[in-house]
C-alpha cells in the first residue's frame, strides 16, 4: 500500500540518478528505472567522480524487465546486424556512429553549429573534445529546435548565450516547448539585445554583457545564465541554481578548473 512517488533525476546519461539510488539506504521499495548504460558507460566515463561500484552496489537488486536497442544505419551500409557492423568497423577504421545518451546526436549537432559560428573544437577521440579560445568574431547562425536528430531544444538556451557574443543577428525558433524563452528576459537584464516574437527570439550581437542579479527558471536556463555570467563584465548572481544540479554535477568545480571565477553561495 505504499504510495508511488516518481522522481525524475536526469543528468550524465542517468548516472546521477543511479548513484543516488546506490548510496540510498536499503528501504525495500525504492525502484530505479534506467538503462544498462548507467552502469556500463556511465561508470567508466565518470569513474573518477562516482563513489559507487556498478556491481557491488547493486548486487542485491534483481532485473525486473529487459528492453531492446535499435541499430539504425544508412540503407546502403554494408552490414545488417550489430555483429556485422563491428566486423566492418574493424576492417575499416573511422566508421562514424552515434548513440543516445552520452555522445548523443543532439549534442553532436550542437558541435557542428558551434563550429559554424566560429568556435574552435577538435575531437581528440570518442570521449574527448578540445575547445580553444579564439580572437576571431563569432558569426551569428539561425537555428530551429526540432525532434531528433535535428537541433535539440535542450541546447537552445546555451546557444542563445553564445549568440549574444556573435556578429550579426541570429533567429532562434523554438518548436518543441511553449514558454521556453524565460532565460531571454534575464539575459536582457545583463544587456543582451533580444527580441521575442511568438516562438522566435532574435539575438543581436555582439553585445557587451554586464553582471546582474538574475533568476534561473529551469535546468537549461541555469546553464545559459552561467555562460552569460562568465562572458559578462562584473559580478553575476544567479538565484534558484538548484535547477542546475539535475543535469550538471558540480558545475562550479569544473568551471573553476579551467579558470572561471565562480562559487556557490549556498
Amino acid at each position: 500500500d505504499q504510495p508511488i512517488v516518481p522522481e525524475n533525476r536526469p543528468g550524465a546519461a542517468a548516472t546521477l540518478a543511479t548513484g543516488q539510488v546506490a548510496e540510498a539506504p536499503p528501504d525495500g521499495y525504492t525502484v530505479l528505472l534506467t538503462v544498462i548504460s548507467s552502469f556500463s558507460v556511465g561508470s567508466v566515463l565518470y569513474r573518477d567522480q562516482i563513489r559507487w561500484d556498478p556491481v557491488r552496489s547493486f548486487a542485491h537488486i534483481g532485473m525486473i524487465n529487459r528492453t531492446f536497442y535499435a541499430l539504425m544505419a544508412n540503407r546502403n551500409a554494408p552490414f545488417n546486424s550489430p555483429r556485422e557492423m563491428v566486423e566492418h568497423a574493424r576492417r575499416n577504421p573511422g566508421l562514424a556512429y552515434a548513440t543516445s545518451g552520452v555522445g548523443s546526436i543532439p549534442h553532436l549537432v550542437m558541435l557542428r553549429l558551434a563550429r559554424a559560428a566560429g568556435v574552435e573544437i577538435e575531437e581528440l577521440n570518442q570521449s574527448t573534445l578540445r575547445v580553444a579560445g579564439s580572437e576571431r568574431t563569432f558569426i551569428a547562425r539561425d537555428v530551429v529546435t526540432e525532434p531528433y536528430p535535428r537541433f535539440p531544444t535542450d541546447m537552445q538556451a546555451q546557444y542563445m548565450a553564445l549568440m549574444t557574443q556573435a556578429e550579426g543577428a541570429a533567429r532562434i525558433t523554438e518548436t518543441i516547448f511553449e514558454n521556453r524563452f524565460m532565460h531571454a528576459a534575464e539575459m536582457m537584464r545583463m544587456g543582451a539585445r533580444i527580441e521575442i516574437e511568438g516562438h522566435t527570439a532574435t539575438v543581436h550581437g555582439p553585445t557587451p554583457l554586464m553582471g546582474a542579479h538574475v533568476q534561473a527558471s529551469d535546468l537549461r536556463a541555469s546553464a545559459s545564465l552561467v555562460l552569460a555570467g562568465l562572458a559578462a563584465e562584473g559580478e553575476t548572481v544567479i538565484d534558484r541554481v538548484y535547477h542546475i544540479d539535475r543535469g550538471y554535477e558540480k558545475i562550479e568545480d569544473k568551471l573553476r578548473a579551467v579558470g572561471a571565477e565562480i562559487e556557490r553561495l549556498r
